[in-house]
């Protein structure tokens, strides 16, 4: 468990007590908190909840069901909610003291992933099938609000549209072909899962109505022109595209494995595929560009060769690369900037880089206490943003 101390600019490992996985932390005010998770051990399944009373510095471990734990959420300082492995959701009226089961309306092989309340009536759970549920009544009683995804069909990417004068438009992709779309902040969702989606891990939007989706497709993209109401596949000539930045509604690059780019000027109709100049080396997996379409930046994986150059850089709109030397040889998995000036690369085993003069240097952040693999990042101005991992990690 790590704890933060000055807003997340440096983090100190507090030891817990356990080697189980632990799957999410909640705080009902700056001394008392909770964390839940358990794993498997032989044939023994382990829901295991831990509290502090000194703000996570010290852990007491407590065995709270038969069932890993996935998620905890308190509401004040008495009421909470833990959710996890085969349908199991929990209650407490007396700040974590003694717990009571709910029942769930779904089957008890799926697993409840997320608990969140808005007051002590309305709450809702997400689940590993894609079922959201909902409660009116304080937990008492749950209903089905959404159709369910395929079993296991992981959410891998989210993008937020702004809308004029209203509500943005948040869209989500699974590997499964999942296409989601909330035009209420998040309050409910619309889904789709049509035939021929597959593999998709990325989406983004041009403008309200024309956006795209990509990921390990076989060589495919899929497009609307509609408003996401339908998709259409087309031949991007490389299975191994995996993700696609448009600058303006017909201008847009494609990047992926072993240095494979694929370029449109048509708003997708047509692609051309060319690779970097050590197109056997460094596989690529987010782009990125600045304003303006000419200045962007690649991450990837170089695979273990060295030198490694796991970060690109292009001044001419993707015509053509060149490698940025930087101090990690870790695997970067996504970037970032907050302007023109402020950018943020994150990879595996932590390697966090950040520059602060356009991406022309960069330095490696030193005070990220974690060897978990960083998978995302995204920032609102040059001082606020999130990283997000493996094994749940969110900073």
């Amino acid at each position: 468990i790590l704890r933060t101390e000055d807003g997340g600019v440096t983090w100190i490992p507090a030891p817990s007590g356990i080697t189980e996985r632990i799957n999410a932390v909640f705080f009902t005010d700056e001394n008392t908190g909770f964390a839940v998770g358990g794993e498997s051990a032989g044939q023994d399944l382990r829901g295991t909840l831990l509290t502090t009373t000194d703000g996570g510095k010290t852990w007491e471990t407590k065995r709270l069901s038969d069932i890993t734990l996935r998620d905890i959420f308190f509401l004040d300082s008495r009421l909470g909610w833990a959710v996890g492995g085969w349908g199991k959701i929990l209650h407490t009226f007396d700040g974590g003291k003694t717990w009571s089961p709910r029942r769930s309306p779904t089957a008890e092989d799926d697993d409840m992933r997320a608990v969140f309340f808005k007051d002590v009536r309305e709450g809702w759970i997400s689940t590993w099938k894609g079922e959201i549920l909902r409660t009116k009544d304080g937990g008492i009683s749950w209903e089905k609000v959404t159709p369910g995804l395929n079993r296991g069909t992981y959410v891998t990417g989210i993008v937020a549209k702004a809308e004029p004068g209203g509500q943005p438009t948040i869209w989500a992709v699974g590997l499964a072909g999942a296409i989601l779309k909330s035009s209420d902040s998040g309050t409910t969702w619309g889904f789709q899962q049509q035939e021929g989606l597959s593999g998709l891990g990325r989406i983004g939007f041009m403008n309200s109505r024309r956006g795209w989706a990509a990921g390990r497709s076989g060589g495919r993209a899929y497009f609307t022109d509609d408003g996401g109401k339908t998709w259409s596949a087309r031949d991007i000539g490389s299975s191994y595209i995996r993700d696609i930045a448009f600058v303006d509604e017909n201008r847009g690059l494609g990047v992926g494995y072993w240095g494979t780019t694929a370029r449109t000027t048509d708003g997708g109709k047509t692609w051309f595929v060319t690779s970097t100049d050590d197109s056997k080396g460094t596989s690529f997996s987010k782009v990125f560009f600045l304003a303006g379409g000419k200045q962007g930046f690649a991450v990837g994986d170089p695979h273990g060769i060295e030198p490694a150059y796991p970060l690109y850089f292009t001044s001419n709109g993707g015509d053509s690369w060149s490698k940025l030397s930087v101090t990690t040889s870790s695997a970067l998995n996504s970037i970032t900037f907050a302007g023109d000036k402020y950018g943020w690369a994150v990879g595996d085993k932590g390697a966090l880089l950040y520059s602060f003069d356009g991406g022309r240097s960069w330095q490696l952040q030193a005070q990220i206490q974690t060897s978990d693999n960083l998978r995302g990042v995204i920032f609102v101005n040059e001082k606020l943003g999130w990283f997000v991992g493996s094994r749940g990690l969110v900073m």
